[in-house]
C-alpha cells in the first residue's frame, strides 16, 4: 500500500490567503505556523492574509484550560512576524473534513476574489481534497490549493518504521476506504456542556460499580475521559485520582502546548476535584502499555488499592487485554469504566466517519498489539475480523442506498 496516494500536493500559483487547520488545540500538520509565516514573508511584494480554520470550542476551551484557537494562533504567528491585522479566523460546525469544506464554501462565496493556499497534515491532504471537491463548486474548488506539511518523524517512504508513522497511515487509509465504500458522512454534533456529559457518563456506568480507592484516567481524548472520571469522584465512586505522566511530542513542546496529563489534571480540578487528591504517576508514557506498567509499579506499593480505569468505550477491550497481561496478580483490583464518545454512538459507529475511524483504528491497534505483544494467530484473526466487518458495512450501506 503506497502512502503517496494519501498526499495532495498542488502548485500554489497566486493566492491571497494562507489557510491553517486547527484541531485538538493545535495546528494540523508539523511546523504549521513556521510554514505559514514563511509563505507570508515570501509574498511580501503583495499583501496576503492567514486564515485560521478551527473547530467549534470544546469543553476544555470553554473552561479556559487550553487557549482558544484564535488567541493561540495569533500569538504563534505574531512571534514569527505575522501582524494581527493579517490574520482572520473562521469556525466550523464540526470536527471533520466535511465541516471544513462547508465552512470554506461559505467563506469563498463571501470572498469571490480571493484564493487560498491550504496547509495540513501531509497524509490527510488527499482526503481533504476529496471532501472539498464534493462540497465546493468547480470555481471554488480551483481557488483552494493544498500544500502538505511533512512530518519530521516520517514521510511517505518510511512511515512503516515508526509507531507514529503507521498510526497516521492506518488512520488515513481507513478514511479513504470509508469514503470509497460508503461516501460522505459527517459526525454527530456533540453537546459540549460539561454537566450534560458527566450526567450521561454516570448513567452509562454499570449500576453495580464498586467503590474504589482510586480512579485512573487513561490519557487521550481529554474532552471526555477526565470529565467522566471527575463525575465518578464527585459521586463518591472513587476517593482519589491517578494520571500517568505523558511524553510530549517535539511539536507540542515547541508550541508550548501542555502535556496530555496536565490537561487531564486541570480538567478534573475545574470540575471539582481537589488538586491534592490527584497523583501523577511517573512514566513519560506514549502507549497504553506504558500506562499499565506505571499502574503496576504503583500497586506494588499499594497492594490493597482498588482502581477504576476510565477510557473511551471503544478502547476498553484492548485496554483490558493490556492491563491483564501487565498487572499479573493485581488484575483483580481494577475495574474498567467506559467514557461515552462525543462524535458518534458506539451502537451505530459505522454510520459516521468519526465512529468508523475510531473503531477501525482500534482494530488495527489491537491487531498490532496481538502481533507485537501477543500471538500471531490472534493477530491474523483480528485482521480477518476487521475485513469481515468492513465488507458487511459496505453491503449494508449498498442495500440501504441501492443504485
Amino acid at each position: 500500500m503506497s502512502a503517496q496516494r494519501l498526499l495532495a500536493n498542488e502548485p500554489l500559483g497566486r493566492f491571497s490567503y494562507v489557510g491553517l487547520l486547527h484541531w485538538n488545540h493545535g495546528p494540523d500538520g508539523d511546523r504549521s505556523y513556521d510554514a505559514a509565516a514563511q509563505l507570508y514573508r515570501e509574498q511580501a511584494s503583495r499583501p496576503i492574509h492567514v486564515l485560521v480554520i478551527a473547530s467549534r470550542p470544546d469543553r476544555l476551551e470553554q473552561l479556559g484550560i487550553v487557549t482558544p484557537c484564535d488567541a493561540f494562533s495569533r500569538r504563534q504567528l505574531a512571534s514569527r512576524g505575522v501582524p494581527s491585522e493579517a490574520i482572520a479566523t473562521i469556525q466550523t460546525d464540526g470536527n471533520d473534513d466535511w465541516a471544513v469544506a462547508q465552512s470554506l464554501k461559505r467563506w469563498l462565496a463571501a470572498h469571490p476574489d480571493d484564493s487560498l493556499a491550504l496547509m495540513g497534515n501531509a497524509f490527510r491532504t488527499a482526503a481533504l481534497r476529496s471532501a472539498l471537491n464534493a462540497v465546493l463548486d468547480r470555481d471554488q474548488s480551483t481557488r483552494v490549493r493544498i500544500r502538505p506539511l511533512p512530518d519530521r518523524r516520517f514521510n511517505e517512504t518510511n512511515w512503516w518504521k515508526s509507531r507514529d508513522g503507521y498510526k497516521a497511515f492506518g488512520w488515513n487509509w481507513l478514511l479513504g476506504c470509508y469514503r470509497k465504500w460508503i461516501g460522505s458522512s459527517g459526525s454527530i454534533s456533540a453537546n459540549v456542556d460539561c454537566d450534560h456529559y458527566e450526567a450521561e457518563a454516570l448513567r452509562s456506568a454499570p449500576p453495580t460499580l464498586p467503590h474504589t480507592d482510586y480512579v485512573l484516567v487513561l490519557n487521550g481524548d481529554e474532552n471526555t475521559r477526565p470529565f467522566a472520571a471527575a463525575a465518578l469522584v464527585r459521586s463518591g465512586q472513587a476517593d482519589r485520582v491517578l494520571i500517568t505522566e505523558t511524553k510530549p511530542s517535539p511539536h507540542a513542546q515547541e508550541l508550548g502546548l501542555p502535556p496530555t496529563h496536565e490537561i487531564n489534571r486541570q480538567a478534573m480540578i475545574h470540575r471539582g476535584v481537589d488538586a491534592d487528591r490527584i497523583t501523577i504517576l511517573p512514566a513519560q508514557a506514549t502507549t497504553t502499555y506504558d500506562e499499565a506498567r506505571a499502574l503496576a509499579t504503583f500497586l506494588e506499593s499499594h497492594p490493597k488499592a482498588r482502581v477504576l480505569v476510565v477510557t473511551n468505550d471503544f478502547h476498553v477491550r484492548r485496554s483490558r487485554w493490556v492491563f491483564d497481561r501487565t498487572l499479573g496478580e493485581f488484575t483483580w483490583q481494577i475495574t474498567f469504566v467506559s467514557a461515552p464518545s462525543d462524535d458518534f454512538s458506539t451502537s451505530r459507529w459505522w454510520r459516521t466517519e468519526a465512529g468508523f475511524l475510531a473503531v477501525g483504528t482500534e482494530w488495527l491497534k489491537q491487531a498490532f498489539y496481538f502481533a507485537y505483544y501477543g500471538y500471531l494467530g490472534q493477530w491474523l484473526a483480528a485482521c480477518a475480523a476487521l475485513w469481515m466487518i468492513a465488507t458487511r458495512i459496505r453491503r449494508r450501506e449498498i442495500n440501504r442506498h441501492p443504485a
